[in-house]
């Protein structure tokens, strides 16, 4: 049978996730650490025309993921939607927590999440398609006092996300990043990255937080206009590769549809790093060695 797993789904935004993907057609496979699960499962075949299995699971342990592969391969279980869901909250000092407290919020937000990508990721690459979405927090983008484990592995949830799909986009299968709409609804935001390559990513994030409510989104970028291709190593030897290459910012802007959009100046790159030999080169097209005699022959063999 064809599932969306849920973990996490017992109550609040997992369960949400549960209600709409049951809206949505698809049979269930809702997993918790608490036996209120069942209930939860009963209210969802009520009032959705849809399988709901209930699985009560401690996900914050090491072999979890493992387990839960292994449940959904005996019970023949298809699962074609992941959403990595289940968490927990603290708010004390990091020492203060016990051991195992620790143990079990490393496990649960980044242990078990990414092996049951990696599990259910080989699944879907098999079939060719699949949908992953991976629940984050403001807190990743932030470090808070009393709340170290929880935003630090929030973090890492956030990145190895953004790094898979990167990874899987090409195989079929799509990875999301969620954010809070209790949060975002009705804020203007300001969205802060490192770089804009494509801008497909970019893009793909404003409309996302447009989704969640947000009134305004505004990005702001860390370093300069990516407008030359790379041939030192990273993976853009095109310039049709490059969101920046051919356009002005405004036309940038409206590409990634942003309210505003704002780059680093050069200047500012080069008072940040407190160095003046740093490459360049695809910001200003000023390549530090000559390479091939063309740009056309850089590329005659096809992309590196």
């Amino acid at each position: 049978m064809k599932v969306a797993l849920v973990t996490g789904a017992s109550s609040g935004i997992g369960y949400e996730y549960a209600r709409v993907m049951a809206g949505r057609g698809y049979n269930l496979l809702i997993v918790s650490n608490e036996e209120a699960i069942h209930a939860k499962a009963e209210i969802l075949r009520k009032d959705f025309p849809v399988e709901v299995i209930s699985v009560v699971r401690n996900l914050g342990v090491q072999e979890a993921a493992k387990e839960l592969h292994t449940y959904c391969k005996e019970h023949d279980l298809q699962v074609e939607v992941l959403i990595n869901n289940a968490g927990v909250y603290h708010d004390r000092d990091f020492l203060d927590d016990s051991e195992g407290f620790n143990y079990l919020i490393l496990n649960l937000h980044m242990i078990t999440p990414a092996m049951l990508t990696y599990y259910f990721g080989h699944d879907m690459v098999e079939r060719g398609k699949g949908y992953i979405l991976n629940m984050c927090s403001i807190t990743a983008s932030v470090a808070m006092q009393r709340m170290g484990t929880y935003g630090a592995s929030k973090a890492f949830l956030q990145n190895f996300t953004r790094s898979v799909h990167v990874e899987l986009r090409d195989k079929g299968v799509k990875m999301k990043l969620s954010p809070v709409r209790s949060i975002v609804n009705g804020k203007r935001v300001v969205l802060i990255d490192d770089s804009i390559v494509r801008g497909t990513t970019s893009r793909r994030i404003v409309r996302m937080l447009r989704e969640a409510g947000a009134t305004q989104v505004h990005v702001r970028i860390a370093s300069p206009m990516i407008k030359f291709p790379c041939f030192y190593g990273v993976d853009i030897s095109t310039y049709d590769e490059l969101l920046c290459s051919r356009r002005t910012l405004d036309e940038a802007r409206q590409a990634i549809e942003a309210d505003t959009l704002e780059f680093l100046k050069e200047s500012a790159l080069y008072e940040a790093g407190k160095r003046s030999d740093l490459c360049l080169a695809c910001f200003t097209g000023d390549y530090p060695t000559a390479l091939y005699a063309s740009y056309e022959e850089a590329n005659k063999d096809g992309k590196f």
